[in-house]
C-alpha cells in the first residue's frame, strides 16, 4: 500500500511508524503540502480496488477450487 500511496501522490508515508519524530515529520509534510483532492483518490480506488475489476478472477478461482475439492472428494 506505501507503494501505491507514493507512485499516486495520495498522502504520505511515515518510514518508521514506531518513531514519534518520524510521524510528526511526515505528518508536518503532509500538511504543509496540498492534500490529494477527494475526486483523485475516489478515481483511484474505482481503479485499483474495484469489485467488478476483480470478479473475473475471482469466478476463476473459485471455479478451479471447486473442481479440485470435486476431484479429492472421488
Amino acid at each position: 500500500a506505501s507503494g501505491l500511496v507514493v507512485r499516486e501522490e495520495l498522502g504520505a508515508v511515515v518510514p518508521d511508524p514506531e518513531d514519534p519524530r518520524a510521524l510528526r515529520t511526515t505528518l508536518q509534510g503532509l500538511f504543509a503540502s496540498q492534500l490529494p483532492s477527494r475526486a483523485h483518490v475516489a478515481s483511484i480506488a474505482k481503479r485499483r480496488f474495484a469489485r467488478d475489476r476483480y470478479l473475473p478472477v475471482y469466478v476463476d478461482l473459485y471455479g478451479q477450487l471447486s473442481m479440485a475439492a470435486q476431484r479429492a472428494l472421488t
